[in-house]
């Protein structure tokens, strides 16, 4: 019995550990993990995640649109309320992260005179479009490349 109830009191705090950074957009329909030191806060449909060096950030928001290619046509108006110069660098993929579409570009923009590099990614959820952007500077970027990746692959529909 004492064995069952270690396993068990193991396996509890394991998944509060898994689970610990993962956040529900519930507007969008996905959740999101992102690491715990970050700084997460809600404003109304807007998910955003602040790095603790204050150079990397995260945002997840609705667009007001109707189907994935109607947010492919527009999400660079979007993005000009953010940054000054927003301007694409990659050619755009379409993808599939944890059964979602998702369609994904690069950029870069300013903000308040700091260039930053952007990522865009457009996610079909069962609810609606979701814009994921994920914007550091370049030393920012190169260090966190491998967290980017696991917040992408994170993403879920709930």
């Amino acid at each position: 019995m004492k064995k069952l109830t270690l396993i068990l009191t193991v396996l509890m705090i394991g998944y509060i550990f898994a689970s610990a950074g993962t956040y529900e957009h519930r507007d969008g329909g996905v959740s999101i993990w992102l690491p715990d030191d970050w700084k997460v806060t809600m404003d109304g449909d807007i998910l955003e995640a602040e790095a603790p060096t204050q150079d990397a950030f995260a945002q997840l928001l609705m667009l007001d649109v109707e189907s994935l290619q109607e947010a492919i046509d527009v999400y660079a108006e979007e993005l000009d309320d953010t940054f000054k110069n927003f301007r694409v660098t990659s050619q755009g993929e379409n993808l599939e992260w944890n059964g979602l579409r998702v369609y994904y570009v690069e950029g870069e923009g300013r903000i308040e005179g700091v260039d930053f590099d952007v990522e865009v990614s457009l996610i079909q959820s069962n609810r609606g479009i979701v814009m994921m952007l994920t914007f550091n500077t370049e030393e920012a970027g190169k260090r966190n490349r491998r967290l980017y990746k696991q917040i992408a692959q994170s993403i879920r529909a709930i």
